[in-house]
């Protein structure tokens, strides 16, 4: 049981995005950001404690292609155990009748 590979991504009951990928390293103190646009979303990474075996802190940056605009959709992200979590809310419509 379990994922097969770094990426997973499945629908929501609400319409939205659940999206995992693995980032090896990367934790709560560094520098994490997931943006969306007309095709997809974003998301990259700096580590910023440098290890003993590296000269230098990794990166890490990727995107995936919706094939569809998610600008005004609500994203949310967390990071544990080196794995980016990626919840994507589809806008709220109003039904009020004004």
């Amino acid at each position: 049981e379990g994922r097969k590979g770094a990426f997973f991504g499945e629908p929501t009951a609400d319409g939205g995005l659940y999206l995992a990928v693995d980032f090896p390293g990367v934790g709560d103190d560094d520098h994490l950001v997931v943006t969306c646009n007309e095709t997809g979303i974003n998301f990259g990474a700096e580590i910023i404690k440098v290890y003993e075996h590296d000269e230098v802190g990794r990166f890490y940056h990727g995107n995936i292609d919706t094939s569809h605009s998610l600008e005004h959709h609500e994203v949310n992200h967390t990071i544990s155990c080196g794995v980016l979590k990626i919840f994507v809310k589809p806008p709220q419509c109003n039904t009020d009748n004004e």
